[in-house]
């Protein structure tokens, strides 16, 4: 990624219109509903067990993010050619890593609800 690109992806994630605590309000949003309708329809204790999971990973996920948003302040500090890009990038990285894991865990139980509610509908 080039140096303009990543400066840019700071200027998008600290801007007012992409506020990170606006994702993690999402995220809880979204598990409130996946909930809604696990406990409406009385599915798959699996899927409670995830929900619940989920829930206590917000937490971790408004860490993440709080991190995440320092080091992208870091290289918008103007000073990035120094050797602490490099460790400030491999910071970044791990970060988007752990957020796409999130993503991914509610993607995951979100599939199994549709299956699930698929299936009972035929």
């Amino acid at each position: 990624m080039q140096i303009r690109q990543l400066k840019r992806l700071v200027e998008l994630i600290t801007d007012g219109d992409v506020q990170m605590e606006g994702i993690v309000r999402h995220f809880s949003k979204i598990i409130y509903y996946l909930e809604k309708i696990n406990n409406y329809n009385k599915l798959d204790a699996s899927i409670e067990n995830a929900i619940r999971g989920q829930k206590e990973n917000l937490d971790d996920l408004k860490v993440i993010f709080s991190e995440f948003e320092s080091y992208l302040l870091q290289l918008d500090s103007g000073d990035i050619d120094s050797d602490k890009t490099l460790d400030t990038l491999m910071k970044i990285h791990k970060y988007t890593t752990d957020l796409e894991w999130h993503i991914s865990e509610l993607n995951e139980i979100n599939g199994k609800m549709i299956k699930i509610c698929s299936v009972e509908r035929e």
